[in-house]
């Protein structure tokens, strides 16, 4: 039977095995490697997008928070250049960590369960495979306990924003790998917000 390459960026040491047609296979346990080897010779941000993009879950940017903090906090030299932009991620992280303690009081935190509608699964409800959040939820795969609180099968994120109307703005949210994470180019949209400094990147 034909082997299938899985459609994922190119890494230095690749890890990911080959498939066959039949149906879908999990490789989340390998995608925390795999990103770590991921191949490059640039961090331009045109680079950085393609990085992002090219790991193939939409949990990417949590996971390249945990590889920042595991890698720069360790010394490891696994991914090349990668290593300009894991220091990138750590400075935006404690950037918000700092954010969150002195600027506390214009944080809103709003959870989203990533659960589909009507509390049933695909199973019941196959049509409900395209709702995004629903969807999220089930591409957490081995790691779904991890979003889950104690006791429970619900997964969620906390979305983390600052301001207030008009000019509230997301920028960032929670993560059970490194504890909080940093929306993609989030840079503030007012005066007043700009006056706090509270900028993750």
């Amino acid at each position: 039977m034909a082997e299938f390459k899985p459609l994922v960026i190119n890494s230095t040491k690749p890890n990911i095995p080959a498939t066959d047609s039949n149906g879908w296979k999990v490789f989340t346990k390998e995608l925390h490697s795999h990103a770590k080897n991921i191949a490059t010779s640039s961090t331009q941000a045109a680079d950085l997008g393609a990085i992002v993009s090219g790991i193939p879950t939409v949990f990417a940017r949590a996971n390249l928070f945990k590889l920042a903090l595991e890698t720069r906090t360790t010394g490891g030299e696994q991914s090349g250049s990668l290593n300009d932009y894991y220091a990138r991620l750590l400075s935006e992280w404690k950037g918000l960590i700092a954010c969150i303690a002195l600027q506390y009081q214009s944080l809103r935190v709003e959870r989203v369960y990533l659960r589909y509608s009507q509390g049933v699964d695909l199973d019941e409800r196959p049509e409900a495979i395209y709702e995004p959040k629903g969807a999220f939820g089930t591409m957490l795969f081995d790691d779904r306990a991890k979003w889950c609180e104690v006791n429970t099968d619900e997964p969620f994120i906390d979305i983390i924003k600052f301001g207030t109307g008009a000019d509230q703005m997301i920028v960032g949210a929670t993560s059970p790998e490194s504890l909080r994470l940093s929306r993609v180019l989030a840079t503030p949209r007012s005066k007043a917000a700009s006056s706090t400094r509270c900028r993750p990147t």
